[in-house]
């Protein structure tokens, strides 16, 4: 299994339909998808589905529900009555569940526009996205990440803190393969895609659950542009759920340290030596931490792993280096983005 090697997630559940319980009356194509997988959480959809009806824009959009929930007359279902009369939406019901990878692979083949917006079942649009983005948008381009605003126990936290970056290197930024190094570069919600890059990338792949979101990063930033975008568009609900258990934690952790591997490797040109497993370990620590501040779950890192049993000077000594050869890549990429050289 590489995560630099594509594979055709689309196939796995080509036989599985999708039935069309609404659908909408467009009168022309639209520019934009505005799409949304749901899952038995009818308390939080309406009030997505209500951001995304919001957006302050003369541009054509449609919005897509694809429920992944078999079950006929639940209580999503019941909500989404209330929007027969909104032309520019669809709901579909997966007629077995799909997965969470299957479900979002499932909204890039059900989308009409070029560009689809994923947006979770419990996450909000703001008014501006669609007549903001639509300002950057490029045939060229696989990915925008915007910035985000975090909606975490009823308090706001807003995380656009680049505007020094916007000044020196214009609002768009460019992610390179680099850029996953330390994590994924953002969860897919509230992401804009180019629907023509993520199917010919294969889509997400449900192997790496339940890190899709970064393995597909990793994927997507090797062979198309993904920039993130310097503009505050959506916001983003952290709460509890099912991917804050501490089996699923551990499993992050698992499936973090396989891809980070791979991606050392790829990035340093070395095989797995000392030097690498000094970076793992240092990231293993780093990530069972952030879980202990964020969770108050302790996480132990898995045996099988294979890491140093703690952090040693060495340890520290390796992962400053590697940091510092992170920045100044980072700050090169920064300058090929000028010269329109290209590098991945």
């Amino acid at each position: 299994m590489s995560v630099f090697i594509k594979r055709n997630n689309f196939e796995l559940y080509k036989d599985v339909v999708s039935i069309c319980i609404k659908d909408s009356k467009l009168e022309k194509l639209p520019e934009i998808s505005i799409c949304i997988p749901t899952y038995r959480r009818a308390s939080t959809l309406k009030e997505t589905i209500e951001s995304a009806l919001s957006q302050d824009t003369d541009i054509a959009y449609e919005i897509i529900i694809v429920d992944n929930n078999p079950e006929r007359g639940d209580e999503t279902e019941k909500i989404l009555e209330k929007y027969n009369n909104v032309n520019n939406l669809s709901y579909y019901k997966n007629s077995n569940n799909i997965g969470m990878a299957g479900n979002w692979n499932r909204l890039f083949e059900l989308a009409k526009a070029p560009w689809v917006l994923m947006i979770h079942d419990d996450d909000l649009v703001l008014p501006q996205y669609i007549s903001v983005i639509c300002q950057y948008l490029n045939p060229n381009i696989g990915c925008i990440i915007p910035q985000r605003i975090v909606l975490q126990e009823g308090k706001y936290i807003n995380y656009n803190l680049n505007h020094r970056l916007s000044l020196l290197f214009g609002k768009m930024k460019r992610c390179y393969t680099i850029h996953n190094l330390y994590g994924t570069l953002s969860a897919p919600s509230g992401c804009l895609f180019n629907k023509n890059a993520v199917k010919m990338n294969g889509g997400f792949d449900e192997t790496y659950y339940p890190s899709i979101d970064f393995a597909f990063y990793v994927l997507l930033s090797r062979n198309t542009k993904v920039y993130k975008l310097n503009e505050t568009l959506y916001i983003y609900r952290f709460g509890v759920n099912e991917s804050m258990k501490p089996e699923t934690l551990a499993k992050f952790l698992e499936l973090d340290y396989t891809i980070k591997r791979e991606l050392f490797m790829k990035i340093f040109m070395i095989g797995v030596g000392v030097i690498c497993k000094h970076f793992l370990t240092s990231e293993m620590f780093r990530q069972t931490q952030m879980y202990k501040d964020l969770f108050g779950i302790d996480i132990r890192i898995n045996p099988s792993l294979d890491v140093f049993p703690k952090m040693t000077k060495v340890t520290h000594c390796i992962k400053k280096l590697v940091r510092i050869y992170y920045t100044i890549d980072i700050m090169l990429f920064r300058i090929y983005d000028i010269f329109n050289i290209e590098r991945k």
